[in-house]
């Protein structure tokens, strides 16, 4: 578990990372930063960018009508010096107004995370953000595994003996056989509190699913399970893996 860090020891890391960030390999697109560990990204595989745009579009596209501020964002960097952390993640939820200043979206602003499990790293999307994203306190982390045509819904962050973790998991099958049709509405993953505002409808109670990267919106029914909120209130450096 990476340890709680200063800002200052935060502030070396993402100066080291910034140095070999200068110095990578063409295909190095971008650094996470997990803890005393610095994670050189490869450019994303075809298929992986395929199935994180599809996503974000039916995302956004809902999140539009819905009317809530919040869009569906991917290639912004998630960041808590407080805890030593900066991800990359595929598709990031907040306020549009997020971007507006600094180099990097804070956790407090984020309502969800969407990773699409990579083939050559799988460990950092089950592992290692599945570790940090509570740490960073993000209300909602979704697993997407084209692998396996499965997903993966964990919530409700909570502080436990080994640091913060999160209490819910949801488990579900987002691939069908192409023609297949869902018609069962999903289970909301958690009730609202007064500090949150739950918009289960927002991207739809169902929709045709079909494997991988097949149609338009392959992940409609992978999406529609993940009840929205808005929130109120040095090992060295890791090989090169590809997204």
């Amino acid at each position: 578990m990476p340890a709680r860090r200063s800002e200052v020891d935060y502030a070396r890391m993402r100066a080291i990372a910034e140095e070999l960030m200068a110095h990578a390999p063409e295909d190095v697109w971008a650094t996470e930063i997990s803890g005393d560990e610095i994670i050189m990204m490869m450019s994303p595989a075809n298929l992986h960018e395929l199935i994180v745009y599809r996503l974000a579009k039916h995302v956004d596209r809902q999140l539009e009508r819905s009317g809530t501020g919040l869009i569906a964002h991917g290639g912004a960097d998630i960041e808590d010096p407080e805890s030593g952390i900066k991800r990359r993640p595929d598709v990031m939820i907040f306020p549009e107004s997020a971007l507006e200043s600094g180099e990097a979206v804070h956790p407090r602003e984020v309502t969800a995370v969407v990773e699409v499990v990579s083939k050559s790293n799988p460990e950092n999307d089950y592992e290692g953000k599945m570790r940090d994203y509570p740490i960073m306190g993000v209300p909602f982390y979704l697993i997407i595994d084209p692998r396996t045509g499965t997903g993966l819904v964990l919530s409700a962050p909570h502080q436990t003996p080994e640091g913060r973790r999160y209490s819910t998991r949801r488990e579900f099958t987002f691939g069908r056989p192409s023609g297949s049709v869902s018609t069962k509405s999903p289970p909301p993953i958690s009730q609202p509190t007064d500090r949150q505002r739950s918009l289960p409808g927002i991207l739809g109670a169902h929709g045709t699913l079909r494997r991988c990267a097949a149609e338009p919106d392959p992940l409609a029914d992978a999406v529609a399970r993940l009840a929205l909120v808005r929130r109120c209130d040095s090992r060295g450096v890791r090989p090169l893996h590809r997204a």
